[in-house]
């Protein structure tokens, strides 16, 4: 009894900790199920520096927030970060 519960809740921790480290480390970029692979033309509307990437790239490299990098994509927002999207 005692002993199988003890157990049980190790393992159950364990498996919760194993889950947030999955979507912490493991599900980022091209592991996540979400991930768009298609490469993107961004313009900087300060420098007019092009860029060739996907939003997660872009992201990385000009430390942009994904979720409003997002709402440039669904037309909420004109920019992110100064990057707009050409095509």
């Amino acid at each position: 009894g005692k002993v199988s519960g003890s157990n049980h809740y190790t393992k159950k921790e364990g498996y919760d900790l194993n889950n947030h480290h999955n979507k912490g480390a493991d599900r980022t970029g091209e592991r996540n199920s979400r991930y768009d692979p298609t490469i993107y033309m961004f313009e900087n509307i300060e420098t007019k520096e092009i860029e060739h990437s996907t939003r997660y790239n872009l992201a990385k490299k000009y430390n942009l927030n994904l979720g409003n990098l997002s709402k440039v994509f669904s037309g909420k927002y004109k920019h992110c970060g100064g990057w707009k999207l050409i095509s």
